[in-house]
């Protein structure tokens, strides 16, 4: 009896660390994906609410990466580095140096971060917004970028999806919310409050990145 008592400890205690294995995974797992949707304020501009959304292809140098694949939308006057940015997305493992083409001009990754949303515009919501490019036009985007102005209402839904490389979070900074840990691939999506999709962009570590905009909105 005392042998059969001890036996079904042993085994409640490989059950119980069994669990909290699977726990302490789960938990790791939901640490290394962000996804967050929120609702974002469009800037006017030029006599209307205008939205831009651009994506490139990565570069390497030397066998590092000289610039991430990148996607993201902005709106309003472009003020330098990711001035104008609601949200981006990148892929890959940065390295000091790197950095991605947004507007005119460049900002580096270790400054501004690997997954990017705007603070004052955007706030958190629990809209549904599918990542797909369904009912959209565009495809891979070179390595000189892919370009698409949108005009759409005052306000839209943006959703971001990013498997990390390491656990990570969007962490609060004076413009941004920002993650600054290596990203595995990203997904991004744009719909307007009324659920017609506008935007869809993914970027993967291997350097590769897409984009898709509505058949409204005009190559540049």
């Amino acid at each position: 009896m005392r042998v059969a008592a001890t036996a079904i400890g042993v085994a409640a205690l490989a059950l119980c660390a069994l669990g909290a294995d699977a726990t302490a995974r789960a938990e790791d797992q939901a640490t290394r994906t962000l996804d967050r949707t929120y609702t974002c304020a469009v800037f006017f501009r030029g006599g209307a609410y205008l939205l831009d959304a651009h994506a490139h292809a990565g570069t390497k140098r030397g066998g590092a990466w000289a610039r991430l694949p990148f996607a993201g939308v902005r709106t309003g006057v472009f003020s330098g580095g990711a001035g104008n940015l609601l949200a981006w997305i990148t892929s890959g493992r940065p390295v000091e140096s790197t950095v991605v083409d947004q507007d005119y001009d460049t900002f580096d990754v270790a400054t501004f971060g690997t997954v990017g949303v705007r603070r004052e515009s955007c706030r958190r919501s629990s809209v549904r917004v599918a990542l797909s490019p369904e009912g959209l036009r565009g495809g891979a985007a070179p390595q000189l970028g892919t370009e698409f102005e949108c005009f759409v209402p005052k306000q839209v839904v943006v959703r971001v999806r990013a498997l990390l490389a390491v656990p990570g979070a969007l962490k609060v900074g004076h413009d941004f919310q920002t993650a600054h840990v290596p990203v595995r691939e990203a997904r991004l999506a744009v719909r307007t409050l009324a659920g017609k999709p506008l935007v869809y962009a993914d970027v993967r570590e291997s350097g590769k990145a897409r984009i898709f905009a509505a058949k409204g909105c005009s190559a540049q």
